[in-house]
């Protein structure tokens, strides 16, 4: 046997050579080996991840089966007939719980919750948001009490949420931090919840919000900033509340055409400044409160629909108080 390293030669050579070889082809067949091992176990994993449609949460199933017009048994149903869908109705399914499972394959753009018996936000439906692009949530008439830090951590695209009729009466049971991550929120709906107070900065990084309804609540007050980085409003919706006063600034930035309805609360008096900077104010209800006299010098800077009448009021008028015999108008 030959000393390649004492004794160099060409048959040394060679056969380092053809060793050098096997061991190039060794080590291919070791990548391909394992590569093709890997995909194996991804296609089984893939295999075993798909849970059978008949097997989800019965409102998930039936959801499913109505948004299919091609496949009635759900035995049937293919990660591909999931994929397609893009609204889930499981509204009225007397839903308590969601299993991890029951949105495997799904991505819907619309989710609709509502009338069931959730106590809180699915973790299910927080891991739905974040792996789809879901711009309407519907979580109205359920059992909530708290709404969680994380709770729309992933849920860049939401366009719509409501949580109407869920109780949300608990000093803690709206978190300010909450709804940061809803950067295109438009709508948000939290009526009939029992709401007493809205934290401060609960809207501050909803920017694109255009329709805020809080109204049928136990709100006996806001933040003076609650909508100051709220610019895009056109309806804010307070009605059926228990506001006695309003801060001179809570409406500072609102300069958009906007709808204001503070209808059925207990306003006694209004800051002479508190609508100084909506010069756009279409409309401005404040019925059933226990104002007993009206400055028009509230309203000195409109320029909108209120200011100038409508072919329907030529004289924009507020309704009266119920507690007040006299009509009340803008103008003269």
């Amino acid at each position: 046997m030959c000393n390649c390293i004492q004794k160099p030669n060409r048959d040394c050579a060679t056969r380092r050579s053809r060793g050098l070889a096997v061991i190039a082809v060794l080590a291919t067949i070791v990548v391909v080996s394992t590569a093709t091992f890997e995909d194996n176990t991804l296609q089984t994993a893939d295999a075993q991840a798909f849970v059978s449609v008949c097997d989800r949460n019965a409102g998930i199933r039936d959801a499913i089966l109505a948004a299919l017009t091609s496949v009635s048994n759900c035995a049937n149903v293919t990660a591909a007939h999931l994929s397609a869908i893009i609204t889930i109705n499981a509204a009225n399914s007397n839903t308590s719980a969601l299993a991890a499972s029951d949105f495997d394959s799904l991505r819907p753009r619309h989710l609709l919750l509502s009338n069931n018996q959730l106590t809180a936000v699915p973790t299910t439906v927080v891991q739905l948001m974040t792996h789809s692009t879901l711009v309407t949530l519907d979580l109205s008439n359920n059992q909530i009490t708290q709404l969680n830090q994380n709770d729309f951590s992933g849920a860049t695209y939401l366009r719509t949420l409501q949580l109407n009729g869920n109780d949300l009466s608990g000093a803690n049971s709206l978190n300010k931090d909450t709804l940061d991550p809803l950067t295109r929120l438009e709508h948000l709906y939290i009526n009939n919840a029992g709401v007493k107070n809205l934290p401060s900065g609960f809207l501050d990084r909803l920017t694109k919000l255009d329709i805020f309804e809080a109204k049928d609540n136990a709100l006996t007050g806001l933040p003076t900033s609650i909508f100051n980085n709220n610019t895009a409003l056109t309806s804010i919706v307070l009605s059926g509340n228990s506001l006695a006063n309003l801060n001179k600034d809570t409406f500072k930035t609102n300069v958009r055409p906007l709808t204001i309805n503070l209808d059925n609360n207990v306003l006694t008096a209004l800051h002479a400044d508190t609508f100084q900077h909506n010069i756009a104010l279409k409309v401005l209800f404040l019925s059933r409160n226990k104002l007993t006299a009206i400055n028009r010098q509230w309203f000195r800077n409109l320029s909108g629909p209120m200011a100038k009448g409508t072919a329907h009021s030529p004289k924009p008028t507020l309704r009266e108080s119920r507690s007040t015999p006299l009509p009340i108008h803008l103008l003269p």
